[in-house]
């Protein structure tokens, strides 16, 4: 099973859709629209309901949450936690230790920082 990801806070989920066109879902998985300042369960055109549950990431937002070349990222290693920039393949560059890091080792890699921005990093559901 796949985990679902998701955001508690309205302002980090409408802060992610702004600007990088993050899609949700509620926790049935009907969409969810941003209109005049408030979250809004899409059931049909005619009747949008006010929402105030998570945001679940939709699936085809996923990719979004891939590191890209350019993003600061922070590497939870088993032994400690590291800052370093993604430079190409997925390696991460650690500018303490000079060093390239390869994801695949099965580190969590987690995105805070995108075109100079701050990212948001959903919670997951186990």
């Amino acid at each position: 099973m796949t985990k679902k990801l998701f955001y508690t806070k309205p302002l980090a989920a409408e802060y992610m859709a702004k600007e990088l066109g993050v899609k949700y879902t509620n926790e049935s998985g009907a969409p969810l629209k941003y209109l005049d300042g408030n979250w809004y369960v899409m059931w049909s055109s005619d009747s949008p309901d006010l929402y105030t549950g998570r945001f679940y990431i939709h699936p085809d937002s996923y990719r979004i949450l891939e590191p890209q070349e350019g993003d600061i990222v922070n590497v939870d290693m088993p032994e400690r936690i590291e800052v370093g920039e993604v430079v190409s393949d997925g390696l991460v560059h650690i500018s303490e230790y000079h060093a390239l890091h390869d994801p695949k080792y099965g580190d969590i890699i987690k995105i805070i920082q995108r075109n100079n921005k701050p990212f948001f990093w959903p919670e997951s559901e186990v």
